[in-house]
């Protein structure tokens, strides 16, 4: 497509690709404030490459592929983040995580997250709080990437570093310890039947285990590295998996508290740590 296209063409080509809602869900987010003036002309003419986004979009969804992924972006935390099937998808029940963690860091304290992604949980407490200091680790390099885009602003300015490696092992050799630790562990068990609408995910941000709390336990292990003597982890899980998860924390002594998401269900656990010297 070479020349500019009338919006009521570009919606009558939407509606037969995908349904009302979605489609509606697509030119919001590419057209954002712009919607209401072609609502209210329907001849304005849409110029030739964003109808080309638009509807190459809308292909990519109708054959299967999330939203975010088909336009390489996603909204978290009022944020627009850049995304690809290099990283998962960041969702909003897990903003409930931020909010734990804005809530629960000291003034001026100092943060990281094990597993950063695309970096939407890191970003978003950065932006809650404005007087902290963050960390974040990610051992897939292509993950990284995407994360180091995310977070540039934040890294530029001083206030966020961020480690290609595995777990803690980055900010341990380095000796740097932390209030907080922030994480969105692989949590969907081998056993279970993945929604096909996470088949284009990566596999290793998905699958934590035979049952789906291994990884989130390990997670947990190498949050103690990192955290000080009053240190808290804020991290989510899988509702069916957060008994176990609950159980094996308390067993290591502290305080835990559970998170629930929008659907009022087990979304992420806090951890206050206590060490064997405070027992």
């Amino acid at each position: 497509m070479t020349e500019p296209l009338p919006f009521r063409a570009l919606r009558a080509r939407l509606s037969r690709l995908l349904a009302p809602r979605l489609a509606d869900r697509l030119l919001k987010a590419v057209l954002a404030d712009g919607l209401a003036s072609y609502l209210a002309d329907p001849k304005a003419l849409i110029p030739a490459a964003t109808a080309r986004r638009i509807l190459g979009a809308a292909h990519a969804v109708a054959a299967g592929q999330p939203l975010p992924l088909a336009l390489g972006e996603a909204w978290f935390w009022e944020r627009r983040l850049s995304v690809n099937d290099d990283v998962l998808l960041p969702r909003p029940d897990s903003e409930v995580l931020v909010e734990a963690a804005a809530r629960l860091l000291p003034p001026a304290g100092a943060f990281a997250e094990i597993g950063v992604g695309s970096g939407a949980l890191s970003l978003g407490l950065l932006d809650a709080r404005g007087d902290c200091r963050g960390y974040g680790t990610e051992i897939a390099a292509k993950a990284f990437r995407v994360a180091r885009e995310n977070l540039e602003e934040a890294i530029c300015g001083g206030r966020y570093t961020l480690f290609l490696g595995d777990g803690t092992r980055p900010l341990a050799q380095r000796g740097i310890a932390v209030d907080l630790v922030l994480a969105n562990p692989p949590y969907v068990g081998l056993r279970e039947r993945l929604d096909p609408s996470l088949a284009y995910e990566p596999r290793r941000a998905l699958l934590g285990g035979v049952e789906g709390c291994a990884l989130p336990k390990i997670f947990a292990l190498e949050a103690e590295k990192v955290l000080g003597p009053q240190g808290i982890l804020v991290m989510e899980c899988a509702p069916r998996e957060a008994p176990y998860l609950l159980a094996f924390l308390r067993r290591r002594g502290g305080e835990v508290e559970e998170l629930s998401d929008l659907g009022g269900r087990t979304r992420g656990v806090v951890w206050r740590l206590k060490r064997l010297s405070e027992r």
